[in-house]
């Protein structure tokens, strides 16, 4: 059967918000609502291991929905509807050709949802549930613990066996292997039983039963299980408590259903003995496995091909010269790895070549140019691609190798289609000659004929893989309301390699706020922007960029705003790639807050470098230790790190400038993301003007 009927069925779905878009590229241009740019109508597509269905995530009313179009009978349905709250909907996937297990993503109260030593109660702390393709037998997964955790490594070191409880020590209930020839079990890696220390499980997920395959090791992290689902390789650090960070260790299967530990001395081909190295995939039989790791002669991410057992480097499979290779394997539960996307440089690195063959042939023939290539069926015989460019938000095609033929799934959000703005790669240099890359955004009504300079917006939007990398809601969204949008990599920034991380983090922000004054004074001088109308923006740690680059009033800084403030945070990014570049964070940031008493500047050592940290600048940019307030109006949500802010001892927070409600934690989900885009409005056209 063709798949034009289907694809019709999914465009369908969306078809109010499209013929909206259509009616105003008709009509007079208007402006669209924050709430426009932040929602997304189709995302995360996957499509089931037979190749005859598809799911997709979409935004709804304080909620998002998992939809499923059959690609045979052209029928499609809400299987599931995750509404935002303590939970929000992170991901699906297929388990069976017939069965969905979705990851949510939650948020946790410490006063009002505190529990006893006795347990707690798990339906407030769920991450994972499974339901039937047409949203039947519902099922949340993982059963409470029956015994409460313990921390034997540090209860030795005080002279007992601490055995406290906290909900929040079962925070992490992640999908290890979906076990394709398995249709009653996924492997799931969790914490249970010893506290900082993953294990193993099989999860039966149509009756939520509980299997052990690997125990907890002490700080173990992360494992990895190759396709048949036989778990290879952990990795995780020293349970040294002594050790601020401890030092990386590495557990390979030994063939008799143990583990044997490799210390990060024994392993130098991954670079530093700090960051832990990702496990991509394994070769059909096991042998050989993909890891992106740490070079320690570039500083930066590369891909290699190990030996399972011994780790030895048999092959580089990709390196960039001055770009992290951050990998996403490309790959089919019954054919593989076929390649790896490298979704922050935009290209592909492809082990299969006829495959890699089929993905170039495509890119020529659908317009923009493919990024990703999110899901395979399972023979890899269909599969789905999302492709930039040509105007659009980020589309998905649905491709089938057999017929050759490519049908149009939709676009991220068809309301925003047309009304994009202009976006290019710029090039300037720091006060001290280092060079920086960045994003400029800009509305097409401004490029389509002469204009004056317009009021600039610094936004420095932060995520996993360093600066967001191509389509940007925020950008789109100032752009839209006539801003000029600067997006620069500065120093401090993932992505990059240890030496642009790392040089911005030394002194503490200092190198930062240097890279964003210098674009300031270049896309002034271009005639890009107004003097003295600029103002800093940034998400995450991103936002403490802002804040602490605020301080530079001499080059028109005239407000700044941060969202997300609690991203910065120890234990915020604990379970994808961004938990090894917050080792950086963790360490000249996270670690230096003690409690809710104080801040104090701890001296150490740079942990990829060695650099004795006593000799570098002291933290007096630093919008969390001794910076005094910029003196200019500041836009705050730091949701649950708000309380940094409200101490009195510090002389940040007692001149603090906010709006409205700002001051407090916003709405979860995307209506606080809403909330915040809409008072920053507000605030740049009080402060900074409107962009015409």
């Amino acid at each position: 059967m063709g798949l034009k009927p289907a694809i019709a069925l999914c465009l369908a779905l969306v078809a109010g918000l499209a013929a909206a878009s259509e009616q105003r590229l008709m009509g007079k241009p208007e402006l669209l609502p924050a709430s426009t740019y932040v929602g997304a109508t189709m995302y995360e597509p996957r499509i089931a291991p037979n190749g005859r269905r598809l799911l997709f995530l979409r935004d709804a009313d304080a909620a998002t929905e998992v939809v499923v179009v059959d690609l045979e009978t052209s029928k499609g349905s809400v299987a599931a509807t995750v509404r935002h709250g303590k939970h929000v909907l992170n991901s699906c996937d297929w388990a069976t050709d017939d069965r969905l297990v979705c990851s949510t993503m939650w948020s946790y109260g410490l006063k009002a949802n505190r529990k006893s030593h006795e347990g707690y109660s798990f339906r407030s702390n769920t991450r994972l549930f499974a339901i039937d393709r047409d949203g039947g037998n519902f099922l949340e997964l993982v059963p409470p613990p029956t015994e409460l955790p313990t921390f034997p490594e540090v209860g030795k070191k005080i002279g007992g066996v601490i055995d406290h409880h906290h909900p929040r020590d079962e925070r992490k209930h992640d999908i290890l292997s979906l076990l394709p020839d398995d249709p009653d079990h996924v492997l799931v890696e969790m914490v249970r039983g010893y506290l900082f220390s993953v294990g193993v499980w099989k999860l039966n997920i149509r009756n939520n039963t509980l299997e052990p395959v690997v125990p907890p090791i002490g700080f173990a992290r992360y494992w990895s299980a190759d396709h048949r689902g036989r778990v290879r390789i952990g990795t995780g650090t020293s349970p040294d408590p002594s050790a601020l960070w401890g030092t990386r260790r590495i557990y390979v299967e030994d063939g008799s259903g143990g583990f044997r530990t490799v210390e990060a001395l024994q392993t130098p081909q991954f670079g530093s003995p700090w960051l832990l190295p990702k496990m991509l995939g394994y070769t059909d039989d096991g042998a050989r496995a993909y890891v992106e790791a740490h070079d320690g002669d570039s500083g930066r991410l590369v891909v290699l091909q190990v030996d399972s057992r011994t780790l030895a480097v048999q092959r580089r499979i990709a390196a960039f010269e001055s770009r992290d290779a951050a990998a996403v394997p490309v790959q089919g539960t019954h054919c593989g790895v076929m390649g790896f996307a490298h979704e922050a440089v935009g290209t592909f690195t492809w082990l299969d070549y006829k495959f890699g063959e089929v993905i170039g042939k495509l890119d020529r023939k659908v317009p923009g140019y493919i990024r990703a290539v999110p899901s395979l069926s399972a023979d890899c015989s269909r599969l789905v691609v999302i492709a930039e460019g040509d105007g659009r938000t980020p589309m998905a095609y649905l491709h089938d190798r057999a017929t050759g033929r490519t049908s149009d799934l939709g676009t991220r959000n068809p309301a925003l289609d047309g009304h994009l703005a202009e976006t290019a790669d710029v090039y300037f240099k720091s006060e001290d000659g280092y060079p920086i890359n960045a994003t400029l955004t800009r509305s097409r009504q401004r490029l389509s004929g002469p204009s004056p300079p317009s009021p600039l917006v610094v936004l420095l939007d932060v995520g996993p893989l360093g600066m967001a990398e191509g389509y940007n809601p925020w950008a789109e969204f100032l752009a839209s309301r006539g801003y000029t949008v600067l997006a620069p990599r500065v120093r401090g920034l993932g992505g990059f390699g240890d030496e642009h991380l790392a040089a911005g983090l030394r002194m503490w922000g200092r190198r930062m706020r240097d890279d964003m004054a210098a674009g300031v004074r270049w896309a002034t001088s271009q005639g890009l922007a107004a003097p003295e109308q600029v103002c800093y923006v940034g998400r995450g740690r991103g936002g403490y960029m802002a804040l602490a680059g605020a301080q530079d009033n001499d080059v028109g800084v005239r407000c700044a705003a941060a969202f997300g403030f609690e991203e910065i945070g120890e234990g915020r990014l604990h379970d994808d790639r961004a938990a090894r570049f917050n080792w950086y964070w963790r360490h000249w940031i996270g670690r230096h807050w003690q409690g809710d008493d104080g801040v104090t500047f701890r001296t150490g050592v740079n942990p990829l470098r060695g650099e004795d940290a006593g000799r570098l600048a002291s933290a007096s940019v630093s919008p969390l230790i001794d910076a005094p307030h910029p003196g200019i109006p500041v836009l705050l949500d730091a949701g649950t790190r708000m309380k940094l802010f409200k101490l009195g001892t510090r002389r940040y927070q007692n001149a603090l400038a906010t709006i409205g409600s700002a001051r407090y934690a916003l709405p979860q989900g995307t209506d606080r993301e809403v909330a915040f885009l809409s008072k920053l409005e507000t605030l740049l056209e009080r402060e900074i003007g409107s962009g015409g």
